[in-house]
């Protein structure tokens, strides 16, 4: 042995010519250690130049020694990717420096190619490939790379959609690494995965996506409907009787609608159909909102006065102002009263005692079930009453206050 590599293990071995028996073998194996067999394993840890000495005893005492000096060589250093990348369907040389003989194997430690230090591949699926090195004096060292596979990939895009003119509407694209679309000029951005689009006209969008290696390239297409608001018609303005039922009837110029609202200040009985009975109060305007299948809303509106006939409205012919809490109060009521503008108070002998709301009357407005309740007080005895209003009159007899 002269020559030997890094950490491997050496045997050495004594031969010995000597017509007498030996007694002591010792060798100093040039390392800080020593031994006194026959045959001798070692390794050595540092690179370098060792000398190793025998020395042999015979019985009579006789002495003799031997010596070997053992250069001691690293591995080679192998040169190779760790991690290398391959599209599908492509070729790859793999390439290994370093050493001076090679051999490689496959993941499964098969022999694929010996004394070459490139070799081409092709492989279908993620691999790993060993390499093993060889220096001139035999010492080896092993290098592996990983392989990876890049496959095609298929982008997952929105279904086809539409829009209202004027509107804007987010396109969500997925599953690639970089992105291009056309056309791009109604687009906020053409190289991201959700640009927000406002076409003017139907358009059918085009993305191309690759992967993060360019190996691969996918495109899809996502079209947009352009539309515009449908007319519609609330129907024509109306007059009814107070708080009686009306029928609604919305109607549009195309069947292409998807949602109804009707708004206002009423009673409906569907708030969302083309088709309502609504109660009304007090002259009312009623909006009605559709919305189409592109997402366009158009609105109309449809007014309603209301009326109250004069035999709804009640007023007595006696009340007792005493003050004792008993048919204090002249209450004037009745279904579908909206506003008394003014009230005016006579004598017997027809002179205007109050005009408007003056003392020593008090009065009070509320709305009980569908009338409007308006009550006066009076603490005189004797008193005649005539109440007008801009639409209605009521004139009282001569009317005498009970005393209790």
């Amino acid at each position: 042995v002269g020559q030997a590599c890094l950490n491997n293990l050496l045997e050495l071995k004594s031969i010995i010519n000597s017509n007498d028996s030996v007694k002591v073998r010792y060798w100093n194996l040039g390392n800080g250690t020593n031994a006194s067999d026959s045959v001798v394993k070692v390794s050595y840890y540092s690179e370098g130049k060792y000398l190793v000495k025998l020395t042999v005893a015979t019985i009579y005492s006789c002495y003799d020694s031997a010596y070997k000096q053992i250069n001691i060589h690293p591995p080679p250093q192998i040169d190779l990717k760790k991690e290398q990348n391959i599209c599908n369907g492509d070729s790859m040389y793999l390439k290994a420096n370093g050493a001076m003989n090679y051999i490689w194997k496959d993941q499964n430690d098969i022999i694929i190619c010996a004394n070459c230090n490139t070799f081409k591949i092709s492989p279908k699926k993620n691999t790993q490939y060993k390499v093993i090195g060889y220096s001139e004096f035999g010492c080896s060292q092993i290098a592996t790379t990983n392989i990876r596979v890049i496959n095609a990939f298929k982008m997952n895009v929105t279904n086809a959609d539409t829009i209202c003119i004027g509107q804007t509407k987010k396109l969500n694209v997925s599953g690639a690494a970089s992105y291009n679309w056309l056309p791009d000029q109604s687009l906020s951005s053409f190289n991201i995965p959700s640009p927000y689009a406002s076409p003017s006209v139907t358009t059918t969008y085009r993305v191309y996506g690759k992967d993060f290696y360019n190996c691969f390239t996918d495109s899809a297409d996502i079209k947009l409907t352009v539309g515009k608001p449908t007319v519609i018609s609330a129907g024509k303005d109306t007059a009814v009787l107070s708080n009686a039922p009306i029928q609604l009837y919305a109607s549009s110029t195309f069947p292409d609608i998807r949602k109804w609202q009707w708004k206002g200040k009423a009673t409906f009985s569907c708030l969302n159909c083309a088709s309502s009975i609504a109660k009304v109060i007090q002259d009312e305007c009623l909006t009605c909102t559709a919305t189409n299948i592109y997402g366009c809303s158009s609105t109309d509106t449809v007014c309603i006065k209301t009326f109250c006939p004069g035999s709804e409205v009640f007023i007595p012919n006696a009340f007792s102002p005493d003050g004792d809490g008993i048919n204090d109060l002249l209450l004037v009521q009745g279904a579908g009263i909206k506003l008394i503008k003014s009230f005016r108070v006579f004598s017997a002998r027809k002179t205007t005692l109050l005009s408007g709301y003056l003392a020593p009357f008090s009065h009070r407005l509320s709305f009980p079930q569908e009338g409007q309740l308006i009550a006066f007080k009076n603490k005189s005895r004797d008193t005649v009453i005539k109440v007008r209003d801009n639409f209605l009159a009521f004139i009282f007899e001569p009317i005498v206050a009970l005393a209790v």
